[in-house]
């Protein structure tokens, strides 16, 4: 058990790393705004390191919806998304999941939850709180 949790640790701790060597965002590079995670097929946290609490205690709903909304989720697939209704925390917080399989049968998720300082709001901002939709 030792072997497996030191292993599961590595894995989000190279994922960690490679969304900010790869982010081009300093709330990510420099703040650390983000956090990283491996969950069951079935939603339950397996590992993280280093994240925030907030991000910890939603990652499971970021995938819930995924396997709620889509019946053909398949080896190769990954999903982004940053609405609040189904599984994000606000709308600059993107969620990037990828199911993980093995011999064809899904195992884990592979999750990463990232702010972003601007994502296109009609004002510069990362909450807005005047918006009527999020359409």
């Amino acid at each position: 058990m030792s072997v497996l949790k030191s292993r599961f640790e590595a894995v989000v701790r190279e994922m960690t790393l490679l969304v900010m060597r790869a982010s081009r965002s300093a709330v990510i590079k420099n703040a650390r705004h983000l956090s990283c995670a491996i969950l069951t097929d079935d939603h339950r946290l397996v590992s993280t390191e280093h994240a925030l609490p907030i991000h910890v205690m939603s990652m499971d709903l970021a995938t819930r919806p995924i396997t709620e909304l889509f019946n053909d989720v398949a080896d190769g697939d990954i999903f982004l998304n940053n609405c609040p209704y189904t599984g994000g925390t606000h709308h600059a917080d993107l969620i990037m999941a990828m199911p993980i399989f093995f011999d064809g049968k899904p195992l884990f998720w592979a999750v990463t939850l990232s702010h972003h300082a601007d994502t296109g709001a009609p004002t510069p901002s990362t909450y807005l709180p005047s918006a009527k939709n999020i359409l």
